[in-house]
């Protein structure tokens, strides 16, 4: 189990990088009407308002590619405890490694590949 879920979440991670790849990167300058960026800007007449429109240029492409990358890192951490990584037994080390990854998996829960036993 530990391996799929650990592929569940890197396959996770290499959508969120490549979608916020695709959106485009660079800096955000908000007031309150718009949400400027490189290549497009949010107004908050026709759908979004000030409020939403905040928001999604708070999750930026760029603080999502680091984001990523902070994750990855993480799950390069907890696996090293997980069994056949490390001789942890001992420190009972694994049931929390697992716990880590489980917690990690829950943001995407929704998505189709998530199987419930991954739940914490």
């Amino acid at each position: 189990m530990t391996d799929e879920l650990v592929a569940f979440i890197r396959a996770r991670l290499d959508e969120d990088q490549a979608s916020a790849v695709a959106a485009g990167s660079g800096q955000r300058e908000s007031d309150e009407c718009r949400i400027e960026g490189v290549g497009f800007t949010i107004y908050d007449e026709g759908g979004h308002d000030a409020d939403q429109a905040r928001r999604i240029a708070r999750f930026d492409p760029d603080r999502v590619i680091r984001a990523v990358e902070a994750k990855r890192q993480l799950l390069d951490i907890v696996k090293r405890s997980l069994p056949g990584y490390c001789d942890c037994e001992a420190y009972g080390h694994h049931g929390d490694a697992e716990d880590a990854l489980r917690l990690l998996a829950s943001e995407w829960s929704d998505h189709l590949g998530y199987q419930e036993a991954w739940r914490p």
